[in-house]
This record gives C-alpha cells, structure tokens and sequence, in this order.
C-alpha cells in the first residue's frame, strides 16, 4: 500500500486544494478517518487500483467537510434548528429498504435525499446557494465512473443522480459509514464503527439536512431518509431526530445474507 500519498496530512492538503480553502484547519470526523487509513495499511493489501479508489473517496468526503465548516462559518444560525425529518428506513441490507423508500419517494408529501445531493451536500459556490445544475452534473460524472468500476451495480442495486439515496453518504464525510466498511478491508475501523455511539457524526449528519433544506425551495417539505446503516445506530438515530418515525424492514435472513453478500463482493 503506498505510504505517502495516502497519510492524512497529504490527503487533507489535496482536498484543501481543490476547494481553494489552503489554510482551513480540519473537519469534522477527522480522527475517524485516521483510523480508516491506519487499519487499511494493517489490514487491506490494497492494490494500486484499491489504493487509488481509498485516494478518491477520502478527498471526496474531505472536501465535502470542508466546505461544510466553510459554509457553516459563513451562515452560523443554520445549525441553529434541527431538520424536519418525518420517517427513517432502516433494516438488514437487501431486505427491501430500498424498494420502500423508491415506492415512499412517490408520495409529494415528502421530500427525500437525492443521489447530487448527497453527493455534495454543501453548494460549491457561495453566491448560489442552490447551485443544483453544477450539481446534478457531478453526481452524472461520478455515477459513470463508478459504474465502470462496478458494473454489476446496475442489475445490483440501481442509481440515478437525481434519484432517491441512503443518507449514510451524509455520515461517510464524517468518516462513520458502514459503505466504507464494506468498500474496504478494515477490521480495526469496524470493530470501532459498529460499537462507538456516533453522537458527533449524527449531529453532523442532521446539520447537512438543513444546509440542504436552506438552499432548496423543498425545504418546506418533511425528510423521508433511509440507510441500513443506521440499524447499528437506533439509539442515536432517534435521539438525533426524536419526533421522526423509525421504519425497520425484515426479510429471511437464509436470503438477506446472502443478498448481502453478493452486493458487498461487488463493490
């Protein structure tokens, strides 16, 4: 696994670089993912294609903590109120999470995350607050790539930029995500993920909704949000979003695992 090219500090200078932020301290989630990058240098033997994906999804995440810090140095009173977050899917991944949440997003009462969104949560330029054209072209950008790395996703389990997407991705630019855990051979990150209270992390994670709710005219609109991810989680999921009701899914598990199974392979 290369040494330099992959320790924090050069991580952190590569995003600081590409969001023109050179002297922004660091973000949020920061010692999370000191112990993402130390538990794949023990564990992983990543090859270079693998050290390459942990190189890109890092700064991505990096980037978007620091334009969160960023924007929330500019607009303080955001963090001000929670999110309006009316339902939460959850449950056993491949236990039909998804296909609820997909059927849910139909209804116009609710608002849910789209796949641009969750992608880069933070608008990338201050004076457009929306800024959903630049956006949505990114999402289109990075989905393509991704699906040339991981064909089997289109039969697997289908995305869109500007479709329905599990909040988890607001939790991976804390560093806290079980698709990290999935994407890389890490046990010393997991043992610490699935047992550690990510109170912080959840806290950020609402913090994200509002900046979204704050720069989009669907703010008046209830979240609808869903990650299997944060079945690990219920404890803090609910203390973060009290008034939200929390949906949990069940499927066999002698067909779930192995769905599972098959998906994590994949990617």
């Amino acid at each position: 696994m290369p040494g330099d090219s992959l320790s924090v500090p050069v991580l952190l200078d590569r995003a600081r670089a590409q969001v023109g932020l050179g002297d922004a301290g660091e973000p949020e989630g920061i010692d999370n993912l000191r112990r993402l990058v130390d538990s794949c240098r023990r564990s992983a033997a990543l090859n270079p294609l693998g050290a390459k994906v942990l190189e890109k999804v890092v700064v991505r995440h990096l980037v978007n903590g620091l334009r969160l810090s960023d924007h929330l140095a500019r607009h303080p009173a955001i963090s001000s109120r929670p999110p309006d977050v009316a339902v939460v899917i959850t449950g056993l991944p491949r236990t039909g999470t998804t296909l609820l949440h997909k059927l849910v997003a139909l209804d116009p009462a609710y608002r849910v995350l789209r796949l641009w969104e969750a992608l880069s949560p933070v608008p990338p330029d201050p004076t457009d607050p929306g800024g959903r054209s630049e956006r949505i072209a990114g999402a289109e950008s990075w989905l393509e790539r991704y699906l040339e790395l991981v064909p089997e996703m289109r039969t697997i389990h289908s995305l869109s930029a500007d479709g329905p997407e599990e909040c988890d991705t607001l939790l991976q630019n804390a560093f806290a995500s079980q698709h990290l855990d999935d994407m890389f051979y890490a046990p010393d990150y997991s043992h610490w993920l699935y047992r550690a209270e990510l109170t912080s992390e959840y806290a950020g994670h609402a913090v994200q909704l509002r900046v979204l709710e704050d720069s989009d005219s669907d703010a008046e609109r209830p979240w609808m949000l869903k990650s299997p991810s944060h079945l690990a989680h219920l404890g803090t999921l609910a203390g973060t979003y009290p008034t939200a009701v929390i949906v949990q899914c069940h499927r066999d598990l002698t067909e779930a695992v192995p769905s599972w199974a098959s998906l994590v392979s994949a990617v």
